[in-house]
């Protein structure tokens, strides 16, 4: 196992635990892997290795930060993901990013569905997924969807799906 999956394991385990009790992502947890990732990058590759980080970086605030200006998503989402993708490539980012939004919206789903004429069954779930008020809403943890996401790249990997 790489440094980096290790890495990568490591954050998405935390932050979602941390999303998971208190349905926030701290700085303190993602801007040093947004740092490591970065020095790690520079030192066992190189230039070309920090070039590739940055882009990666890049490439997950442009596909997240739109979506924290429409509100879908809360600042520590966009942040965890570009900590993740510190230390992926850029095709990497874009498949987790991806494969996040679709597991977020599946559960979304669910709990919209699940809601419809069953107040006390999803005000159960609501509270035990410790989920926030937001501007006229709730916010559900988005870590564990990421979390999920990484998994099934991984697996992608072991297959060789892609």
């Amino acid at each position: 196992m790489r440094v980096s999956d290790i890495a990568i394991w490591v954050l998405l385990i935390a932050g979602s635990i941390s999303d998971l009790r208190s349905g926030k992502l701290p700085n303190n947890l993602t801007f040093p892997f947004i740092v490591a990732g970065l020095l790690y990058q520079a030192i066992a590759v190189g230039l070309p290795g920090l070039t590739q980080s940055g882009m990666a970086v890049g490439a997950a605030f442009a596909i997240f930060f739109p979506l924290f200006a429409l509100g879908a998503f809360a600042a520590g989402d966009v942040k965890l993901l570009m900590a993740a993708a510190a230390w992926m490539s850029v095709p990497s980012v874009i498949r987790l990013g991806v494969l996040s939004i679709l597991f977020g919206a599946a559960v979304g789903l669910i709990v919209m569905v699940a809601s419809r004429g069953r107040n006390v069954a999803i005000a159960s779930l609501k509270s035990h997924l410790k989920l926030s008020r937001a501007t006229g809403g709730f916010r559900m943890p988005f870590a564990p969807a990421v979390f999920c996401a990484y998994v099934l790249t991984q697996i992608g990997e072991l297959y060789a799906w892609w």
